[in-house]
């Protein structure tokens, strides 16, 4: 991924409000698979499987009483831009995602959209509660949804 590739993402996560894309920019290079969505070349969707993050995958799984592995990889950044919404991207960022993934994955939302897409491709809703301190997301409550095995 080059700079300015890096750069429209992180235009696009930031449009998205929904993590804080000071963190997005630093974290999606060290992601373990990130897909894109092209419309004449230029990235107008993104996805990532982020790292490994024991220490977060634990505190997550603890908030929300979820019975998930701290070596789990989350399923995040995934937002579209503006001009391109509606057009279910999200739900062929996730695909192409879980295409690339070899096992389960985690995911937090308070986007009822997401939420929808996640649970299309396979994700279980496990618990309700504060998952992310403030500013991101915009809400205080969020949704941790499992992807105990990948789909078929």
């Amino acid at each position: 991924m080059t700079e300015g590739d890096l750069a429209v993402c992180a235009r696009i996560i930031r449009e998205g409000d929904a993590v804080d894309p000071e963190s997005a920019v630093a974290e999606l290079p060290q992601s373990s698979a990130v897909a894109v969505a092209r419309t004449s070349g230029d990235i107008v969707a993104v996805g990532a499987i982020k790292r490994i993050r024991p220490d977060y995958a634990s505190r997550i799984a603890l908030r929300g009483k979820a019975d998930f592995s701290p070596g789990t990889p989350e399923l995040g950044y995934v937002a579209v831009d503006k001009k391109h919404r509606g057009k279910h991207l999200s739900s062929r960022i996730v695909a192409e995602l879980l295409k690339m993934n070899h096992g389960p994955l985690f995911a937090t939302t308070d986007d009822e959209r997401m939420k929808r897409t996640l649970a299309n491709a396979g994700f279980e809703r496990t618990m309700t509660g504060t998952v992310r301190e403030a500013p991101y997301p915009c809400g205080s409550e969020a949704e941790t949804l499992l992807n105990a095995t990948k789909p078929v």
